[in-house]
């Protein structure tokens, strides 16, 4: 997922280019250090300009060649680590067998290369001080790499987190506004004032206006998260305005379990579900709809079932409020919502974030 959600491109080339350049005047900074140090003095005045010219080509290549591999297999754990802390240590123990390993190769071949490059040149002699110099080079340049890869990793996880809040904010309202405009569009105040007329004979429009108003109420908060006993008072208030609406036809069976009320669900979620049975199932006096909204308390969980009873002709977005939904359950818990469909009934599982004081 969090390659869809942001485009890493320029940050990762970015940091592979600063770790290369770095890497590259590091090699500078040592070849030079030791230039004056060396002393060649079988190796003719005319040759010997020529022989530190070429070695120093060949540590920059070296650097480029060593610093390039490091960053592909810090890019490689990235994408295929699980969690942090294995991200963590599979890049430690890559560093550090890419010094033992590929740090001695390129510090074995380095002189090699030169001798084949120059006859003048003395011939070479492997010795422990020669692996010694080559540790210390290579392990500056894996402490360069580590260290400003641990840079981009930490801003990478910092930039997703603000980019996935802010989509999640987004979806948010968008859900909000769309459950909004579905309670205020003119078919529905037509129906709920059809509704309401009808029940002021009977004495039963303060009950009507009171149960619209939650629901308008609770439309409108601005809450990300709430806990599942606030959206189950919102359900219920919404299942007696349809209730009234359609009467005997269409009826609900809540069946929760008290321990799981304090758990953190999205605003308007069981809302979503019930609407998409209603939208899209016949509810007449010889197809009443039952809506079960019940808990899973071992999978931490509310779902909604009904019987499937399709329309003669599919509604229109079908599948949108839950498409919305599943996403922001992505986006906010990593969550995702289980949707089962035998043919004979439609279910859909939301999963809850268990809060710690819960048992």
């Amino acid at each position: 997922m969090k390659n869809k959600i942001i485009n890493d491109y320029f940050s990762t080339k970015y940091i592979a280019c600063l770790s290369l350049l770095i890497s590259v005047l590091l090699q500078v900074v040592l070849y030079f250090s030791s230039y004056f140090a060396v002393d060649l003095p079988s190796i003719p005045d005319n040759i010997q300009s020529k022989f530190h010219l070429d070695g120093f080509i060949l540590n920059i290549i070296n650097a480029f060649i060593f610093s390039f591999t490091l960053y592909l297999v810090c890019r490689g754990i990235q994408l295929k680590a699980t969690s942090n802390k294995r991200r963590l240590i599979y890049t430690i123990i890559a560093l550090e067998l890419g010094v033992i390993v590929l740090g001695a190769i390129l510090t074995i071949l380095h002189p090699i290369l030169l001798n084949t490059l120059h006859d003048g040149a003395p011939p070479f002699r492997m010795d422990i001080s020669l692996l010694c110099y080559g540790f210390v080079r290579y392990t500056y340049i894996a402490i360069v790499v580590g260290c400003s890869w641990e840079l981009f990793v930490l801003n990478y996880n910092k930039q997703k987190a603000i980019l996935e809040n802010e989509i999640l904010v987004s979806k948010n309202h968008i859900a909000r506004f769309e459950a909004l405009k579905n309670q205020i569009n003119p078919h529905f105040l037509f129906n709920s004032l059809n509704t309401l007329q009808s029940l002021i004979v009977n004495d039963k429009a303060k009950d009507y206006v009171q149960e619209l108003s939650n629901v308008l109420r609770y439309t409108l908060q601005k809450d990300e998260i709430v806990s599942l006993k606030k959206e189950i008072q919102f359900a219920n208030s919404y299942c007696d305005l349809m209730q009234i609406r359609y009467g005997e036809n269409l009826s609900f069976n809540f069946d929760i379990d008290e321990r799981m009320m304090n758990d953190e669900i999205i605003p308007l979620s069981i809302q979503i579900l019930i609407e998409n049975a209603i939208k899209h199932n016949v509810i007449s006096d010889r197809q009443p709809l039952v809506v079960s909204i019940t808990s899973d308390i071992e999978n931490r969980r509310i779902v909604v079932c009904n019987k499937i009873q399709p329309k003669s002709e599919k509604s229109n977005g079908n599948g949108i409020g839950l498409a919305n939904l599943s996403e922001q359950y992505k986006l906010k818990w990593n969550y995702e919502i289980e949707i089962y469909n035998d043919g004979v009934y439609f279910c859909v599982g939301v999963k809850l974030n268990k809060v710690k004081s819960n048992l």
